[in-house]
């Protein structure tokens, strides 16, 4: 039976995860609890999932076995037919070894080896399974999230095709065309020599061609913000997601979409406005003024975004603030709430778990529509990457649905020097 150890950002990421290993023997030494006690005591996402993960493990206190192993006290739990935990004391580090966790569970695995059987450590740290490669240790990254295995893989929301060019010429002339695809809303570029057309594939079995529009003053400059645009002004679309490179529009994109429904078109009540913190969920006490105020030095992105698009009425941009009709909200509040008539723009949403993005999306009410942008190649949380943030997963497991709709943003529009930055930096 294969022992594995659990480090304790699997649990902070994961406080289910030992649930998912089977036929497996789990060691959760004390060191990890002690690292999972001082994680709860914050106000953010990783202190409530700490929290989760030891009440789970509370769970597995009846029917103990109590044994001395060596220089180590251990307790041994059946959690379910072919699986086992193991709560055990810390094994002691040699001299002149620093006593660190890392140090303390590669001295376990090694304890555990000689033993006998295969043991293998479960990490989300790259520096330990690098450390574990050292002492000749099998480890794993957890990957219980991933959902693609390289970012190309990730579901684009646009097919380029080439087409003979009677099919164009149908497709314009009829007002549709038929055709198999996958997956609904998605975008079809199609080419035929020097003719080219973009069309969305409906829930119907057709691609319906999509039309030049300009939002709140803005008109798209690529195939791919062309695109966007249709999916963010349809309110049949309730959920979008945006994925780019910085530089590529898809802020700005879903701020002019938004003021346009909201106060032009009046299809929605409010624009709310959003992002993470850094670090997600902390008091926002510590920082002077109300909500607007302390939120003010992670929305400056946002605030530019706004003023250009409000060129120079930024005193209507204050006035529409002032009546509550364009809010900034913390994310750190919105568990809870339920958001009716809204239309809601979570910018940097590469930053959240999919847990955090199944509470946003889960506090959407009636009438509301909810777009997500981020850069995959810009996440800042330790226990992320492109294969498994929120918002990836959000990408990938509504791709299947008519009511969600995605764009990849391939090419700058900034400038020329920020198109370069992001491409070779």
């Amino acid at each position: 039976m294969t022992k594995i150890i659990i480090d304790t950002n699997v649990f902070v990421y994961d406080p289910g995860c030992v649930k998912k290993f089977n036929n497996s023997e789990i060691y959760v030494p004390l060191c990890i609890l002690e690292e999972l006690d001082k994680t709860k005591k914050y106000f953010d996402e990783a202190a409530r999932n700490a929290q989760i993960a030891i009440k789970k493990l509370e769970t597995f206190k009846t029917d103990l076995e109590k044994c001395n192993v060596g220089d180590r006290v251990q307790v041994k739990v059946s959690i379910r037919d072919g699986a086992y935990i193991y709560f055990t004391s810390d094994p002691i580090v040699k001299d002149g070894v620093e006593n660190s966790v890392d140090n303390k569970i590669i001295k376990l695995a090694t304890d555990l080896k000689k033993e006998g059987g295969e043991v293998i450590v479960i990490s989300r740290d790259v520096n330990v399974r690098l450390k574990c490669t050292l002492f000749g240790i099998e480890s794993d990254d957890y990957t219980k999230d991933s959902l693609v295995e390289e970012p190309t893989l990730i579901y684009s929301g646009m097919t380029k095709s080439e087409v003979e060019p009677e099919i164009i010429n149908q497709l314009f002339e009829n007002g549709n065309l038929s055709y198999d695809g996958r997956f609904p809303n998605e975008m079809f570029l199609l080419k035929a020599d020097r003719q080219s057309a973009v069309g969305r594939y409906l829930k119907s079995g057709v691609i319906k061609p999509i039309k030049e529009k300009e939002m709140w003053g803005l008109r798209p400059r690529n195939v791919e913000q062309l695109a966007a645009m249709d999916v963010l002004s349809d309110a049949l679309v309730q959920l979008v997601t945006l994925i780019g490179k910085a530089g590529c529009g898809k802020t700005i994109l879903a701020l002019a979409s938004g003021l346009e429904q909201v106060l032009s078109s009046k299809k929605y009540d409010k624009l709310i406005v959003t992002r993470p913190i850094e670090p997600m969920g902390r008091d926002l006490g510590y920082l002077p003024g109300d909500i607007e105020e302390k939120m003010s030095p992670w929305m400056g992105a946002i605030n530019d975004n706004l003023e250009v698009l409000f060129d120079k009425s930024l005193s209507a941009l204050d006035e529409y603030r002032n009546r509550g009709i364009i809010q900034v909200e913390p994310l750190t509040y919105i568990r809870g709430r339920s958001i009716p008539g809204s239309f809601i723009i979570i910018d940097e949403a590469q930053n959240l778990s999919p847990g955090q993005v199944k509470t946003i999306i889960t506090r959407v009410g009636e009438g509301t529509k909810i777009v997500l942008t981020g850069d995959i190649e810009q996440i800042d949380s330790p226990y992320f990457d492109f294969s498994n943030n929120g918002l990836t997963c959000i990408v990938e497991k509504f791709k299947d649905y008519a009511i969600s709709g995605h764009i990849t943003l391939m090419k700058g529009e900034r400038s020329e020097l920020a198109t370069l930055a992001a491409k070779i930096l």
